[in-house]
């Protein structure tokens, strides 16, 4: 329960900070900031490589000192990445968000505690004694928050991008030289010489997490690329109004994840092994229903909000009801196919599922680029509503196939 706070709190936060400077900055500062947070979390995953992963399953309840052995192994290869990657990761960020060298400095503070972040809690999953280290995360996060209000509330005028970014690396070092010797008191000093069960060499441990990391960044990019087209193909000013929209609705569906989505996966997986498909389709269509009402609901308050104060918040912070509407219609959609992935997925269908996401995400991604510069940001926000529903339907598909085959069985039995 702790573990599942922790996490809480420290992913409400930072999407609250994030999407709070986001409104605070001038707009083409919102779209520099914007996509600064977007290839600051592509690469802490890229750096990370999902290794954690195959650390989980094959060292679940192993001693402790075989399980930090095998964590200063792959401290190795994420330091490997770090030299292959930070090159990649300070051009695209200077080209894309046109900052100085300074500002990009920063940014290599923050991918570095975001990264630690990332691996911390993922291993704190499986071993106990990492899991203080979460809570000490959570509380970084918090700290983000005054930060941000004094701008916004107090200081409007302080609102800049070399403000926010220097007091994100500010928390973001002096977290990191906490939680470094504090993860070293915990390690266990009576390191084994015999053979680990995990890969150690570098390349090799590549090898054994490379599966891994293709399905995470496939997922990733599935939700991430119309920023990165946008932030690649539009003027800062249009990329600025995108980010304040899709930041906005991406904290919804974080909210999503931890509020419905993680609360059913076990109910889910458990019908899968006592029901039949249809079962598990009435308790997803169920909650389907609850997230279409409440984003309904929401939705309908703001524009009305909106409506009462003469459109002052639209006038503003550069608000546009047709563009979120084409988001969060693209995000419900996403959410219908998540749920339908999910029922997949507990009859062990993920490659079926895999398939379709690259197939989905394959189009998307031509159709992505071409709407784009035709259209703008308009354009990005109607190829990911497209994108979305090409997988809705593709996952559709599969589980119409599942209730098809369990129906026989049924009968049956």
């Amino acid at each position: 329960m702790f573990l599942i706070i922790a996490k809480l709190i420290e992913v409400l936060a930072r999407a609250g900070f994030t999407v709070a400077a986001t409104f605070a900055l001038p707009v083409e500062g919102a779209g520099r900031f914007g996509i600064i947070v977007t290839l600051v979390g592509l690469f802490a995953f890229g750096i990370g490589w999902e290794r954690y992963i195959d650390l989980q399953r094959r060292l679940v309840g192993a001693e402790p000192q075989v399980f930090d052995r095998a964590v200063l192994h792959a401290s190795r290869l994420w330091g490997f990445n770090y030299l292959v990657m930070l090159p990649l990761f300070l051009l695209l960020t200077g080209l894309w968000a046109e900052i100085e060298p300074w500002p990009l400095l920063l940014c290599v503070l923050i991918l570095v505690s975001e990264h630690l972040s990332n691996q911390i809690y993922n291993l704190a999953v499986v071993e106990h004694r990492y899991r203080p280290l979460v809570g000490w995360i959570a509380a970084r996060n918090l700290l983000l928050l005054p930060l941000i209000a004094y701008p916004v509330l107090l200081a409007p005028q302080n609102a800049t991008l070399d403000y926010i970014l220097g007091a994100w690396a500010a928390v973001s070092a002096v977290s990191s030289l906490l939680i470094l010797p504090l993860w070293l008191a915990c390690l266990d000093r009576r390191l084994p010489d015999a053979p680990l069960p995990t890969a150690t060499g570098i390349f090799a441990q590549h090898r054994a997490s490379l599966s891994h990391f293709g399905l995470g960044l496939l997922a990733i990019l599935s939700l991430q690329v119309d920023r990165l087209a946008v932030g690649s193909l539009l003027p800062l000013e249009e990329v600025g109004i995108y980010f304040r929209h899709v930041l906005l609705v991406s904290f919804a569906y974080q909210f999503f994840n931890i509020a419905s989505y993680n609360r059913n996966v076990p109910l889910i997986f458990g019908r899968a092994r006592t029901h039949d498909v249809a079962d598990a389709q009435r308790i997803v269509r169920v909650e389907q229903v609850k997230v279409l009402l409440a984003v309904a609901a929401g939705f309908a308050l703001l524009w009305l909000l909106d409506r009462a104060t003469g459109g002052m918040w639209t006038s503003r912070f550069s608000i546009r009801f047709d563009l979120a509407g084409l988001l969060v219609a693209g995000a419900l959609i996403r959410i219908m196919a998540d749920y339908c992935a999910l029922i997949l997925n507990s009859r062990m269908r993920e490659t079926w599922v895999f398939r379709r996401q690259v197939a989905a995400l394959g189009l998307g991604s031509v159709l992505l680029v071409g709407l784009t510069l035709a259209f703008g940001m308009f354009g990005a926000a109607a190829a990911m509503l497209a994108t979305s529903s090409l997988y809705y339907l593709l996952n559709r598909q599969g589980v119409a196939r599942l209730l098809r085959e369990s129906a026989p069985a049924a009968v049956a039995a």
